[in-house]
């Protein structure tokens, strides 16, 4: 069994770029473009992409989210709940308008 331990920001593209779209919404449905774009789904659903059947959780703590993650799937290969983690977290903002841009 393969457990999943992640979290991810607050998904800037779907709010800039999909929620004003509304032929693109209604071409998957609203809850379909919901879920594949929400933050609260992102563990069960690489799970699911990726046919993983141990436990599925997604984890958000502001800064230290990545580190939880890894360390609940530590925590979780100890006792045994996987036998394998995929653990991590991620951090994409659209349109990247700080830090350092290629010019």
């Amino acid at each position: 069994m393969v457990g999943v331990y992640a979290g991810i920001h607050n998904n800037s593209y779907y709010l800039n770029n999909v929620l004003h779209r509304q032929d693109l919404i209604e071409r998957v449905g609203a809850f379909t473009a919901m879920v594949g774009n929400e933050k609260d789904y992102v563990a069960t659903r690489v799970a699911h992409k990726l046919g993983l059947t141990g436990p599925a959780i997604s984890v958000h703590t502001a800064c230290s989210t990545s580190l939880v993650a890894v360390c609940q799937a530590v925590q979780a290969l100890q006792t045994f709940q996987c036998d394998m983690a995929l653990a991590g977290g991620a951090a994409v903002t659209v349109p990247q308008r700080a830090g350092y841009l290629y010019q």
